[in-house]
């Protein structure tokens, strides 16, 4: 089956390639949507997308858990957002080039001085009616145990209220993510291919997303405050997709010290 998948996966990234190549030689839109082409890949990765709520009206900022790479792809398939990721992603092959097109913005991890030019390009990003979308835990988890929200990056809203001067607020929406699979977190130093191997051979599996109620972030507000709440609202929704979907082996998971991962993020203050 593994390889069934795999097959079906080559097939679905040339299809994607090709229709995108078609429609530049021909000075044409692509007639796929992006999240179309997001939908599609994940179906051929055996991971289906379940949602409740939604994302709310741009400009708004919302920040997720994070728990593999296949979020991107889940989340993309939802709504156009832009996304806030490490600079090393626009070096992949393929995806990076992709994510910048998509006016992904990008963090060095290991460098703080890049946090304030990147928290302007997001609050750009707002400005221009997007939806921006980051993952303040600075790493992949298994989803496991309560999230801990950097706060570093929620400062872009102080920068959009500066931008915006007539705007009393921005949106803050919390959301959810979480899988009926302990195989879709992206954990410790593990590579990206074998993680995929394993991923289209155990699966399929659910990823389950859901859109918290926003709250506001009024001018002078506290970023630390905001990322407490917003892991708070985070936490309280993982809990009930906890109870609801987790498989055996996650449930006994969830009662031992969880796993922490991949960091998509630049380091923050507390």
């Amino acid at each position: 089956m593994a390889i069934l998948r795999a097959f079906a996966l080559l097939l679905t990234i040339a299809r994607l390639l090709a229709a995108a190549a078609f429609a530049r030689r021909n000075g044409r839109p692509a007639a796929m949507r992006r999240s179309d082409a997001c939908a599609r890949l994940s179906s051929a990765l055996g991971v289906r997308v379940s949602v409740e709520g939604e994302a709310a009206g741009a400009p708004a900022l919302l920040a997720a858990n994070h728990v593999s790479w296949i979020d991107v792809l889940a989340l993309r398939a939802l709504a156009d957002f832009r996304f806030l990721a490490k600079s090393e992603v626009g070096r992949w092959p393929l995806i990076g080039r992709a994510a910048r097109l998509r006016g992904t913005v990008f963090v060095e991890r290991a460098r703080k001085r890049s946090i304030p030019p990147a928290n302007a390009a997001m609050a750009e990003r707002l400005a221009q009616g997007r939806l921006m979308l980051m993952f303040p835990q600075g790493t992949t988890t298994d989803a496991l145990a309560p999230p801990r929200f950097l706060s570093s990056h929620f400062d872009c809203g102080r920068d959009f209220l500066v931008r915006k001067e007539n705007a009393p607020y921005l949106f803050v929406q919390p959301v959810a993510i979480f899988y009926d699979s302990p195989v879709a977190p992206w954990l410790g130093e593990a590579a990206l291919a074998p993680h995929l191997w394993r991923v289209l051979r155990d699966g399929p599996m659910t990823c389950h997303i859901r859109f918290g109620e926003p709250f506001a972030l009024e001018r002078g507000f506290d970023r630390k405050a905001a990322a407490r709440e917003a892991a708070r609202r985070v936490e309280a929704m993982l809990g009930e997709l906890r109870a609801a979907h987790a498989r055996p082996a996650q449930a006994g998971a969830a009662n031992a010290p969880t796993q922490a991962g991949k960091a998509p993020l630049a380091p923050e203050g507390a």
